[in-house]
């Protein structure tokens, strides 16, 4: 089982259910000319997270499509690009292609391409990894902050998944559940953190943490005084 899950986020409810349909097998995937996964949305809302765990999702159902048994192998032929300056030219969707022409080691047969961060590729590249996405062989995985970056080509050829920040409410129970499977108190001011955080999920379990920690020390130090003074009370009564 991956480390990460889904459920390790809290998402939009449209998303979710669309990943839910991808990875259970009820919307195919490659189909339909769509080979690849668009996660967009702002900072730390868990696009890089999600698209690294989701090969691992998603091998079981497509090995069963594919092949009439589901993997019964560890995910292998899975490859992760940083998008960043000097590695997000042609030279990329060459690195790509190569990987494209040998044989995957997975039961499906098919290389999980991941590219963290797409709206940094350089427009020729673009316009190669266009071409690029039409592979029998390749199911990709894109992460970007700028869908707007993202050739018009290229976005056709995904499933758009909406990773801006979900609802206030649903980020409230999502806390609360974490907070429980984490042993942690819930926090006074749990709506108000939640606010300040933005949908950024890194800053919210950051925030978590710190405000149960601060208020359980809290508890904690009225303990202590409060049997300090009934400690008192008794001597004075005595």
């Amino acid at each position: 089982m991956p480390l990460i899950t889904l459920d390790d986020w809290v998402l939009k409810a449209e998303t979710r259910r669309t990943l839910d349909l991808l990875i259970s097998g009820a919307l195919q995937f490659p189909a339909d000319g769509k080979t690849g996964l668009l996660l967009c949305g702002t900072n730390g809302t868990g696009k890089s997270s999600v698209a690294r765990v989701l090969p691992e999702l998603l091998e079981p159902t497509i090995s069963q499509q594919r092949t009439g048994m589901a993997s019964q192998s560890n995910l292998h032929s899975s490859h992760w690009f940083s998008c960043e300056q000097n590695a997000n030219g042609t030279k990329l969707t060459t690195q790509i292609t190569e990987r494209l022409r040998n044989g995957s080691w997975n039961d499906s047969k098919l290389h999980y391409i991941q590219l963290d961060e797409a709206d940094n590729i350089t427009a020729p590249a673009m316009k190669s990894l266009k071409n690029v996405m039409n592979s029998p062989w390749g199911a990709f995985i894109l992460t970007t902050n700028n869908i707007s970056a993202i050739e018009r080509g290229v976005v056709s050829r995904c499933h758009v998944l909406d990773f801006d920040a979900a609802p206030e409410a649903a980020q409230m129970e999502w806390a609360e559940q974490w907070l429980a499977h984490e042993g942690l108190c819930v926090p006074a001011n749990l709506p108000q953190i939640i606010k300040a955080c933005g949908g950024d999920m890194r800053e919210l379990r950051t925030d978590l943490r710190r405000a149960a920690a601060t208020q359980k020390l809290a508890q904690q130090s009225a303990l202590m005084n409060g049997k300090r003074t009934s400690k008192y009370r008794v001597a004075e009564s005595a």
